[in-house]
This record gives C-alpha cells, structure tokens and sequence, in this order.
C-alpha cells in the first residue's frame, strides 16, 4: 500500500462555512455510517473507498476536519485522531478538505491508497478579509476605520435586535436604549452626533440592500457585521454615509450533506437589587406635613395671604377606603414590585443547510417569545429564511436569499413608567368593589393621573410589523481577474399599530381608540465591475466601477375616535364612538441615481493610496 504525503496551501473557502453545531452534526452523521461497516464487513469497503488522515504542519492530527468528495454530496469528518473514510463512488476523486484557521485543498487521490493530508495554516485567517462598501478587503490593506462583530460575538448575549448584539463590541460606536422594554430600539451612533435637524442614525446595508427596518431583523440569521466608521471607509456611499454605515452580513448555505442544527434558550427578567428605592405609605404622609411647615416658616406672608393651596392633612385622611380611625394608612403599596413581572422567555432557531461544490441552500426559521420586565409587555417574532448560491458555469454564479419576519409587541406608555415613583402608596391597585386605586382617588392632593396598573392593563399600544428582504445576483468572470457583479433587492415593510384607551382610563374622553397603518416598498438595483490584480509581488491594484438605481415609495393612514359607550371593542369596530373621527395621511416617494468608484492601491505591502469617488442624482434635489 502505498502512502502520499501532500502539503497544499490553496484558498480558503469563508469562514462561516466552519460551526461547532455543523462538525459535530458531521461527526455524528459519520459516526452512524461507519456502525454498518463494521458488521457488513470486507466485501462492502472494497467499493472505492478512501482511508486517510489530515494533519497539521507539525503532523499532529486534526479532528474535525471535513473531507469532500467534490461534485457529490459524499464527506466525512475526520476523528479525533484525524482519520476518515467514506466511498467516492468513482475511482480516483477529487477531494476537497476543509479545517478553520487552515488554507482549504483540493487533491486528487487513488482509492487504494492512504492518503495522509498536511494542511497549511494562515494565521488570522478569520481577521484578515472584512466586508467593506461593495466587496472586501485585508485588514492589513484597509486605509480605513472598520469594525468587525463576529457570529460567535454576536450569540453571546440573547439580544432581540442586531444593534443590542454589538452593544459595547465595536470601539467607537455607541448604543443606546431607548426603553426597557422588549426589542426596545435603540440610538447608535457611529461618528458622534452631527446634525441637529437631521437624524444622527447610520446607514444599514443587509447583503447590499439599504433596509431601514434593522429592528426587525432576526440576530440568529447573521453571520458578521462591519461598522464603517470614517470618511476612508463611507466614502463609497456617498453623503448617506455620513452617520458611519453597518454592513450586515447573514448566514448561507454550506457544504455537505443536509446539516440541521438547532438552538434554544430560556431566560426570565428580573427586578435587580439596585432597584429605585420609593417612601412608603406612612414616610409619604410625613414628608406630605413637613411640606405643609415648610412652607408655614418660610413663607408665612404667602401662606397668611391664601397663596397655597391647603387641605388638612387631617380631613384628607378621613377616607375609610385609606385610612383607619386613627389617620393610619390601611394600605403601604410598592409600585414597582406592582409593575414588574416573571415570566419565561424562549427563542428557538432551527437550520438546515447542505450543498457541493456547485450549489449551496440553507433554510432558517426562529420563535421568539420575550416578555418583558414590566407588566403585560412583550415581543412575539417568527422568521423564515431561505437561501440559495449556484455555479451555473465556471464563469457564471447566481443565488439570492428570502427573509421574511412578523413581529407583535405590546408597548407601555411613558405614562406606566413615571406613575411607578408618582402613584401615592397609600392606594391599592384596587379597591375592594373593583374600582381602581388612582391617584385621583385622594383629590385634595392635586394629582388625577391613573396608576401605572390601571394604565398597563387598559392602554393597549400593540404594534405590528411585517418585513420581507431579499435579493438575487449573478456573478460574471470575465478573466481571472475582472468580475462583474449585479445584484437586484427588494426590502418591503408593513405596520399596523392598535391602540386603545378604557373609559375608566380615558375618563374626559370616555375611552378612545386609534388605529394606524403603512406600507413601505423599496428597490434597489445595482451593477458594478471589480479588477483585483497583484503586479511583480510588490504591486496591487483592485478597481471598482458601479451604477446603482434605488427607489421608495411610502404611504400611511391614520384614524381616531372617541367616546364609547362600551369598553368591548377596543380598537376593532372604530365606528363605535360617537365624535367625529380624526383622520390623517401621508405619502412620500424618493429615487436615487447612483454612480460610484474606488480605487486601492497597495505598494509592497507597506504603502496604501485609496481613492474613491460618488455621485448621487436625487429626487429630492431641484432640476438645477
């Protein structure tokens, strides 16, 4: 028998090929197939099959590894001595090998021989190529500020949104919440805040779609995110990218057979130890009559004279409902403890994937369910994905991808929140008939507002949201060295939001309710030719020349009424109030026209020129 012993050093397939969910798939799957082996015998491994092992520069084993038997969906994962067999089905096959932080090969093996494969390493293979503005480029070739958030980064928190994943991962960019509640949105802010009348927010790119609907993104679909964060690196989109551009790239189908991970998590929130400490009842009314002698000392012409509205503190507490026959309150009511919840969460994804060396798919679908800290606040997100990449010729490859996200959340008032620390603890959240325990249920004091139960449980601010992204695009090598790439995107929203206010609530209004809805359709096509070519070792040059078209058209409606005579209907039969209905539209529509170029130039791997060049026609600008 004989032994080859082959050292390789050919390009890397992309690093989110490699997943510890895919090589433990792979090594269970080989695992399986090799168990009728050893009971079925001689006779059947005589069938081209090939033995061998894959090992490192220093001949130590690598597990792990895949073995691809090319043109076929036939591999293996070696073990952890580094072996493997499978059957080629053909003699003499081409096999291509694969391990994460090593350069990929392709060979030619006989089927009676063990075949023992060095592969080379590189190191920082994973940190050397990022997505920048319409390609990508060596970190040690970029002349500009790039962030990079990795997939693994990017699942080490369970973050609703993308913008939550890269909180705190990218130097420079700040993120901000806006609120506490689930999928929350948030402000990030890139290069500082540069207008005032504008918006500060950056320029979002999904797989080279402009998407303004970030939020709505499922986190678990991306592979990595580049934050372009200086005028070098924004450049190529022009002033949009003003603000710093994020550069999102997601998950693709992958080698092999069919592989199906999936990945769960369960989590709760929790109100912490560092939580606003508010008077209780009995320090309330204490503080309440040391106002009363303050202002009595410091100001006695002004309380002489009637300028201050008084009430006996001791008629105010005459109310049985509150108080006892001694002037004690009968209630001590934490508000905060009142307003926040316990509940489980859960995000499922599951994901299949498979493909050869000429196509690829993947499908992607998740469940989330989060409820949030505070009372009767949630998010409900269910997405489906799927894509697909094919090499029609050796010069021809085509693909795209489909998303498609539904998303429900309740969202709390601002008012919810404030009456935690403003709602008097001397109240219940309700009293003994039902009624509810509301501010304006101690008069005297001057404070009418609803309770931040009251308001939680009959303010209903549900928001509905539906996005659909996707994308198609070709790829044309016209030389080794010049590839044309067009790609077509298409990123469709719809929102709908329902509102609500009971009449207890709404008690000047009688209730009111409101509904609102739009839709927003955007498309993009974009064409440009890239030239990469290294000169005599010590010259590089990659050139970009493009066009883009885009395109977006909105349109919203609104509708309000009030006075009900029924809390029944909600938002659902607006008719069923008795003012006159409040209506109001918008519509808005935009095109660009696009043309863009950029130019890198590398000397001797030290001297770095780059040049880029944009210009935008506006629908928005004058003929002039």
């Amino acid at each position: 028998m004989n032994v080859q012993l082959i050292k390789v050093g050919q390009n890397a397939l992309p690093w989110s090929f490699y997943n510890s969910n895919f090589l433990r798939s792979k090594a269970l799957l080989c695992t399986l197939l090799c168990i009728p082996l050893l009971f079925w015998g001689q006779p059947l491994l005589a069938q081209h099959v090939i033995t061998g092992k894959v090992v490192d520069e220093k001949n130590e084993s690598l597990p792990g590894a895949l073995v691809l038997v090319k043109g076929t969906q036939t591999g293996s994962v070696t073990m952890a001595d580094g072996t493997f067999q499978l059957d080629a089905a053909v003699p003499n096959p081409t096999l291509i090998v694969e391990f994460i932080g090593f350069q990929s090969t392709e060979i030619s093996v006989n089927t009676n021989d063990f075949v023992t494969i060095q592969l080379e390493s590189k190191e920082g293979l994973l940190d050397e190529v990022v997505v920048i503005g319409y390609g990508t480029q060596r970190k040690s070739d970029l002349t500009g500020a790039v962030g990079s958030v990795t997939e693994e980064e990017l699942g080490e928190r369970p973050a609703a949104n993308v913008n939550m994943a890269i909180a705190g991962k990218v130097p420079g960019v700040q993120v901000n919440v806006n609120s506490g509640r689930p999928g929350g949105q948030t402000n990030v802010r890139v290069r500082g805040f540069s207008s005032i009348n504008t918006s500060n927010a950056p320029l979002y790119v999904v797989d080279g779609i402009i998407t303004n609907a970030i939020d709505f993104i499922n986190p678990n679909d991306i592979a990595s995110v580049e934050v372009l964060k200086d005028a070098s690196s924004t450049a190529i989109y022009g002033a949009r990218g003003a603000n710093g551009v994020i550069l999102i790239t997601t998950k693709r189908g992958r080698l092999g057979t069919a592989n199906i991970t999936y990945t769960s998590e369960y989590f709760t929130t929790t109100m912490g130890p560092n939580r606003v400490q508010n008077l209780n009842a009995r320090e309330f009314l204490a503080i309440q009559d040391l106002s009363y002698a303050n202002i009595q000392k410091y100001d006695p012409e002004g309380w002489a004279a009637g300028s201050y509205d008084f009430v006996d503190p001791a008629l105010s507490r005459t109310d049985p409902r509150l108080f006892d026959a001694d002037g004690n309150p009968i209630y001590d009511t934490d508000w905060q403890k009142e307003m926040s919840q316990t509940k489980l969460s859960q995000n499922h994804q599951l994901g299949v994937s498979g493909g050869s060396d000429k196509s690829n798919y993947g499908i992607f679908v998740g469940y989330r369910d989060e409820n949030g800290l505070m009372l009767n606040s949630y998010l409900k997100r269910y997405s489906a994905r799927f894509t697909s990449d094919n090499q029609i010729k050796s010069w021809l490859k085509v693909g795209g991808s489909l998303s498609y996200n539904s998303q429900e959340e309740n969202i709390l008032s601002d008012g919810a929140f404030r009456q935690q620390t403003e709602a008097f603890p001397m109240l219940p959240v309700k009293f003994p008939d039902g009624t509810w325990g509301d501010n304006r249920s101690i008069p005297e004091i001057g404070n009418y507002d609803a309770n931040p139960v009251h308001i939680a449980t009959e303010q209903i601010n549900i928001v509905e949201t539906h996005v659909m992204l996707g994308n198609i695009y070709s790829n044309i090598d016209f030389t080794k060295d010049l590839q044309l790439r067009t790609v077509f995107g298409a990123n469709i929203v719809n929102s709908a939001t329902k509102f609500s206010q009971s009449r207890s609530l709404a008690v000047a209004d009688q209730g009111n309710a409101s509904t609102a809805s739009s839709m927003e359709n955007f498309w993009s096509l974009e064409s440009y030719l890239t030239y990469n070519r290294r000169f005599h070792n010590d010259h590089s040059l990659n050139a970009l020349l493009g066009i883009s078209w885009q395109e977006s058209d909105y349109f919203g409606q609104n509708v309000g009424i009030s006075n009900f005579s029924s809390d029944y209907f909600l938002y659902n039969n607006i008719g069923a109030g008795s003012t006159n209905p409040r209506y109001g539209s918008d519509a808005r529509r935009y095109a660009f026209n696009s043309y863009f170029s950029r130019l890198n130039y590398t000397y001797k791997d030290k001297y770095l020129f780059t040049f880029t060049a944009r210009v935008d026609g506006s629908s928005k600008f004058g003929e002039n």
